[in-house]
């Protein structure tokens, strides 16, 4: 049996491979723009031969044409891998001659290899995601571009129907005229881009049965509802909904020194999408929900708005788990205190 070490880079990979006794077997240069060669070189391996990567650029399609030729593919937590951004001698031979020998020994702090599918999905996510940053960057250059020539305005909504009339009504030089037309331009097709994108993420979360009932939580509308899908994927991969929670970053980074351990801000190695996305789910369910309405006002009277804003996050998240785990909806009045005074949800059956 041999163990492949990949340290992936955009335009090529370092290999290495080690036998089951840890000897060096080989080590190689594989080029990504060459295709034939890099298969070649890996239909060398017999079936079933692990291979190790860093969750790096360029993972995702590399992944996916090893794992057509048979071979058991397994990514590295960067973050986790310690060893090699402690290693005094840093090169890629060396990185990609350690990964190898972490699976060879069973050290190594593997990360969540997604599926193809579920990898596909995200890439709608991210997408619409983009598209709404770009457009927020156009209005914003319409603002400025509004205060640069020091016309003011007084509507809530500068982009709304009535927003737009006083747009297109303004009477400008015709540099600034052309600027301001193509901004409009730019936001229009946006529009149209991020819509066509939400058509599909709705079709996805309305024939999804996992979909319709994060729908039942507060706060949660379809974009939501399709980002916990698809970032969470498989919810029995979480043994518990601490897990889940650690992996969303919704709980306190923790620091120890001898008997004494410190409690700092929320964690950075998460899943920074489903982080955000619960915390925005909590803005919407502390308005909409009695109960967590009363449970952000006092934790808020403590602890400030943002702590409070978190603590719903995770309660949500919570939720999520439950509902995901035992297929069954939300209902906020079914929530009751058990003896050690902490919420309960005591889930209803699918009707």
């Amino acid at each position: 049996m041999y163990y492949v070490g990949m340290d992936i880079h955009k335009k090529y990979s370092s290999v290495a491979v080690i036998d089951e006794q840890g000897a060096l077997v080989n080590r190689h240069r594989v080029d990504h723009c060459h295709r034939e060669e890099l298969v070649g070189y890996f239909n060398q391996f017999p079936l079933k031969t692990q291979v190790v990567m860093e969750a790096t650029c360029g993972w995702g399609w590399l992944s996916e044409l090893l794992q057509d030729l048979g071979l058991e593919v397994k990514l590295a937590n960067p973050s986790k891998v310690k060893i090699i951004a402690e290693s005094q001698i840093k090169t890629d031979k060396v990185d990609a001659l350690v990964l190898a020998q972490l699976l060879r020994t069973n050290f190594l702090p593997e990360a969540y290899l997604a599926p193809k599918e579920q990898r596909e999905a995200r890439d709608l996510l991210r997408y619409r995601i983009s598209l709404v940053h770009l457009r927020s960057g156009v209005k914003n250059r319409i603002h400025a571009l509004l205060t640069r020539i020091g016309t003011y305005h007084t509507y809530s909504d500068l982009f709304g129907k009535k927003g737009r009339r006083f747009l297109s009504s303004l009477e400008l030089p015709s540099v600034h005229r052309q600027t301001l037309d193509g901004y409009l331009c730019l936001i229009d097709t946006t529009n149209k881009l991020i819509g066509e994108a939400e058509v599909e993420i709705r079709m996805v979360v309305k024939e999804s049965s996992d979909g319709k009932l994060l729908l039942s939580l507060p706060g949660v509308g379809f974009i939501l509802a399709y980002l916990i899908l698809v970032e969470i994927g498989d919810i029995n991969r979480f043994s518990s909904y601490k897990k889940l929670c650690s992996y969303a970053g919704l709980v306190p980074s923790v620091y120890q020194s001898g008997a004494k351990s410190y409690h700092g801000h929320l964690s950075k190695k998460a899943n920074r999408y489903l982080q955000w996305g619960m915390i925005e789910a909590a803005q919407k369910a502390k308005v909409m929900d009695p109960f967590l309405r009363r449970k952000a006002e006092r934790i808020e009277r403590k602890k400030g708005a943002r702590v409070a804003t978190v603590a719903v996050a995770h309660h949500l998240l919570i939720m999520v788990y439950h509902l995901l785990k035992e297929h069954r909806e939300y209902y906020s009045s079914k929530l009751r205190p058990n003896l050690s005074g902490r919420p309960v949800l005591t889930l209803v059956t699918k009707s």
